[in-house]
């Protein structure tokens, strides 16, 4: 899976990765400004056009851009919402060029908090990030029908969660680095099997496999 936000460092700038990302706001110089002042800098309401066609619109506090404001670049990616010292702090929606959203909470210029992220493909992430990246609980719907909920880490499927594939199938338990290590598979046609798990499709170690038919493997399993 890509990683939600593996490219989050220069989508800022690309809008281009099918990501959430940590990438400071463009810096520019100054081509153009109109508004408040105050001791010579911003201050108050105003509007700046930067030397490659990046705009701001919105509040300014001692030269920074700090309040409710709407930042748009030249590729039709945009940021609407809260900034703090010149970062993107507080609630806003970050549009990517490619049209995928992100709208939720911000720190430092990530999306840090609760959240949700939108790819074009229909795919949904709903729950917490940190530094850009899914991580703590939250839900992703994929695009073929597939959920997973639970824990997340580094973007990744990390801790106790529960994925329902597109057929059906039900895997629940302790995930690792994206993959099941240990717990629940639950098949469609009843089959049933609870134990370890090793590259999230075998069946390897100690396990209890009860299928459809009734009848009952207790043991050992290797790459079932």
């Amino acid at each position: 899976m890509d990683s939600v936000i593996t490219a989050l460092g220069n989508s800022l700038r690309s809008g281009g990765a099918k990501t959430v990302g940590t990438a400071a706001p463009m810096k520019t110089y100054k081509a153009f400004y109109t508004g408040g002042l105050k001791d010579g800098k911003q201050d108050g309401e105003g509007k700046e056009t930067y030397t490659d066609g990046t705009k701001y619109s919105g509040s300014y506090s001692e030269g920074l851009r700090h309040g409710k404001g709407e930042m748009t670049w030249t590729d039709g990616s945009a940021f609407d919402g809260q900034w703090v010292n010149d970062k993107r702090e507080g609630k806003g929606t970050w549009k990517l060029k490619n049209g995928s959203t992100y709208t939720g909470d911000w720190k430092d210029d990530s999306p840090n908090g609760q959240g949700t992220f939108t790819w074009k493909t229909g795919e949904v992430y709903e729950g917490q990030f940190l530094n850009g990246a899914r991580h703590g609980r939250g839900t992703n719907k994929y695009a073929d029908g597939a959920v997973y909920e639970g824990s997340w880490k580094a973007n990744t499927r990390h801790g106790n969660g529960k994925h329902l594939t597109y057929h059906g199938e039900v895997h629940e338990g302790d995930w690792e680095n994206d993959k099941l290590s240990k717990g629940l598979l639950l098949a469609p046609n009843g089959t049933r099997f609870d134990g370890d798990w090793e590259k999230n499709s075998f069946k390897k170690g100690k396990g209890i496999e009860l299928y459809a038919n009734g009848d009952i493997y207790e043991g050992d399993f290797e790459d079932c």
